[in-house]
Order: structure tokens, then sequence, then C-alpha cells
């Protein structure tokens, strides 16, 4: 995938061992695109609606 198509990407789960290791994976293969995590439904509606809100290209969700 074109790292030009997207600056950043906010991922949302609840599995913190999950989330390390989406994030080490993401940072090895996009190192220029900036990734936000979230394990909180609470922080995640924080991020989207802001102030200031969450601009993501793409959201990883998970359930």
């Amino acid at each position: 995938m074109d790292q030009k198509l997207f600056k950043h990407v906010l991922l949302a789960d609840d599995d913190l061992d999950d989330c390390e290791f989406f994030s080490d994976v993401f940072k090895t293969n996009f190192p220029d695109v900036k990734l936000t995590v979230s394990n909180d439904g609470k922080v995640l509606m924080n991020l989207l609606e802001g102030p200031p809100a969450a601009e993501a290209d793409m959201i990883f969700f998970r359930s």
C-alpha cells in the first residue's frame, strides 16, 4: 500500500497485547505514518469528537 495515501491511522482495541502487536508491525512497515491507539471506548469517542477531532485517514476497530 502506498504510504502517501494516508498520514494518520487510528486503532481501537481493548486488548493491550493486540495493540502492542499491531503497533510493532505497523510502525515497522509504515514508519512515516502516525498511529494513534485507543484502548477505551470513551477515550476513542473523545478523540473522534474533539476538540481537536482526530482526523484519521483510516480506522481499525476491533469489537
